[in-house]
């Protein structure tokens, strides 16, 4: 039997930690940019370095605190998992839609309408 992150209990898995990396490496660096920018630090501060590494461990720990991460399955009204039988399809008066999209370009012609040639 094969274990999935749905079926896990919520302590053994919390949040995205990666993603949250990743996305405070682009916030510090973004922030120490328009600081630049600005004229608030100077270019050639140490700050270049300081301002990505504290956003990385930032977004690590907003990732790891952040009720983030796969929940349990919702029940269908039978109150069992939903399998692929329960899928929603598109109500059956919205099929054609898409038909008449094709022919709003005007007189068919493939060019333009300017009365000429």
């Amino acid at each position: 039997m094969s274990t999935t992150s749905a079926t896990l209990p919520s302590s053994s898995r919390r949040g995205r930690p990666v993603l949250g990396g990743v996305s405070g490496f682009f916030l510090g660096l973004f922030s120490w940019v328009d600081l630049v920018l600005l004229d608030v630090i100077a270019f050639e501060s140490v700050s270049f370095w300081i301002f990505p590494i504290l956003g990385v461990a930032v977004g690590i720990g907003l990732a790891m605190w952040a009720p983030f991460g796969a929940g349990p399955l919702p029940a269908t009204s039978a109150g069992r998992a939903p399998t692929a039988d329960d899928a929603v399809t598109p109500a059956s008066g919205l099929a054609g839609l898409d038909g008449g999209v094709a022919d709003a370009g005007g007189s068919g012609d493939g060019g333009s309408d300017d009365g000429g040639d």
